[in-house]
């Protein structure tokens, strides 16, 4: 009776566990979804904070996430950039963090336009343009007149749905 009970229970944990084992076997991996920050424009006296993330449209498009905040002062008239870049790559995740300064070319009600020289080694600029009225930023990049070459650029500001519905 012993012998019965006992194959009747490796028979049934079998037949349980072995579909549940293939399903477990097949299944693909986890994608890791990343949140971007919403985009965010925000101007109180003379002082602008926007939040997003770069999308490049042109040119080398790095393969990490890239999180945003710029400041800018119009008493200043300069605009500081931070940049978070997250790399996901099989073994695992790399952050880097840079931050850039640029001048401001020009404030209006309706724009902003600045300037980032003398980057890498003096190869590089950075022009950062920022449309108020329609909430929206370009970025583009491209070497100095001193540099023979170099990358050149361009990205746009995305930002990630925000629920405001409470």
């Amino acid at each position: 009776m012993t012998t019965l009970k006992l194959l009747t229970t490796a028979i049934v944990s079998a037949v349980v566990t072995a579909p549940l084992a293939i399903w477990l076997t097949n299944t693909p991996p986890l994608q890791k979804e990343l949140t971007i920050p919403p985009l965010l424009f925000s101007e109180d006296n003379g002082e602008l904070v926007i939040w997003g993330a770069w999308s490049t449209i042109e040119g080398y498009k790095h393969p990490s996430t890239v999180a945003t905040e710029i400041r800018c002062s119009k008493e200043l008239m300069t605009c500081t950039e931070g940049l978070g870049m997250l790399l996901l790559h099989d073994y695992g995740q790399d952050l880097e963090a840079q931050t850039f300064t640029y001048q401001i070319n020009d404030w209006s009600s309706e724009a902003i336009s600045a300037i980032a020289k003398n980057l890498m080694v003096e190869c590089l600029q950075r022009m950062l343009s920022i449309d108020l009225s329609r909430q929206a930023a370009v970025l583009s990049w491209a070497p100095t007149s001193t540099c023979d070459d170099g990358d050149t650029g361009k990205a746009i500001l995305i930002g990630d749905e925000v629920d405001n519905r409470g």
